[in-house]
């Protein structure tokens, strides 16, 4: 499928991340299925290039919006929550605690052998077929009514 490089063509999608930019964490948005989930985030990615593109004719080379969008900001996730399937978009979080890993005694110690076997070995995650609702506990979001076309 084709997208359209015309920014007119995600006048919504340039709604919804402004709506996500306005909350402190960000929003979500139900949609019907996973195809249609997966299409808008395919729109909502096209539109975020549109931008930064626009940008980068706008502005000089070495100013801070060069080739960059406000939106860059913003996660774009699908998650499935029971049978109900969401968009995401969360704001990114700059870690409050960052840890050289060559200080940390647990990962160097005599009996851990190599640091990356050590990490692949206590990896999380993996493939998220199960992609379950990973949320930190504590987070709350609001929940937005944008209506989808949904195909015939």
């Amino acid at each position: 499928m084709t997208l359209s490089n015309s920014r007119l063509s995600y006048t919504d999608c340039f709604e919804v991340f402004d709506r996500a930019l306005e909350d402190p964490l960000g929003i979500r948005i139900p949609c019907q299925s996973l195809d249609i989930a997966t299409h808008y985030r395919m729109r909502m990615h096209q539109a975020r290039a549109i931008d930064r593109a626009d940008n980068a004719r706008t502005y000089e080379p070495g100013h801070p919006m060069h080739a960059r969008s406000p939106y860059d900001e913003l996660r774009v996730m699908l998650r499935q929550h029971g049978a109900q399937h969401y968009i995401y978009l969360v704001k990114n979080k700059t870690p409050t605690a960052i840890e050289p890993l060559s200080e940390l005694e647990q990962l160097n110690g005599p009996n851990t052998g190599n640091l990356l076997e050590h990490l692949d070995a206590r990896s999380v995650g993996g493939d998220r077929a199960d992609n379950q609702d990973r949320r930190p506990e504590g987070v709350v979001e609001r929940l937005v009514q944008i209506p989808l076309i949904t195909r015939r």
